[in-house]
């Protein structure tokens, strides 16, 4: 019978899987699930355990694309715990071009004399998977509740066995229809934190921020 602490092939246990010094794979092709850049940001956005908040910022959004001539890009105001940032997405074209990416960037540099932070992210770099796909993905858990019972029955097990993987962990969900998204909603809202360098999927290493372990 399948353990519920490891995922077992042939009889063995299957070591657990952490966060090592390397940085993230190359990414598969682009999923092509959000095909317009505001989509994608805001995946994104929802997605990060470090926003607290966020919204359009038209004002931001109507300026640069002005300046930039350019309709497709998108901006969004957000919330961090200790400041407040607004994040402008430019499509890669733009950021190819060196004379319009040179305005992007002084017009960043304009925001921040006037006491504005500003973070330019070129398309490219959010369309990158597995990071896209894994966004979407947490972006949908957003969305998602969990009970009391199984919050405490998931954060019990990765204090005890820190590095559980996602396909282990879902098993201790007893009362939620999306048993994955209830699990990856503690990974949004900051409690616990999944292994993102892949696709995530049931071998995904789960395990307790720091602060709450």
């Amino acid at each position: 019978m399948t353990s519920t602490r490891k995922l077992r092939h042939g009889g063995h246990a299957r070591p657990k899987r952490r966060l090592g010094a390397a940085g993230p794979p190359k990414g598969s092709a682009a999923t092509g699930l959000l095909p317009d850049l505001r989509r994608v940001l805001e995946a994104h956005v929802v997605a990060s355990p470090l926003v607290v908040s966020a919204g359009p910022d038209p004002a931001c959004e109507e300026l640069w694309r002005a300046a930039l001539q350019d309709e497709g890009l998108a901006a969004m105001r957000v919330k961090l715990a200790s400041r407040v940032a607004t994040l402008v997405a430019v499509p890669s074209d733009l950021w190819r071009d060196g004379v319009r990416r040179a305005r992007a960037l002084a017009l960043k540099h304009a925001a921040a004399r006037s006491g504005r932070r500003v973070i330019v992210v070129p398309e490219g770099v959010l369309r990158r998977e597995p990071r896209l796909g894994n966004a979407v993905l947490m972006a949908q858990a957003a969305r998602a509740s969990i009970s009391a019972e199984d919050r405490i029955a998931v954060m019990a097990a990765l204090a005890e066995e820190p590095g559980m993987v996602l396909g282990d962990l879902i098993q201790l969900v007893r009362h939620e229809p999306d048993r994955v998204a209830a699990v990856l909603s503690l990974a949004r809202s900051g409690v616990a934190d999944v292994d993102r360098r892949k696709p995530i999927g049931p071998l995904s290493a789960v395990w307790l921020r720091a602060s709450d372990v």
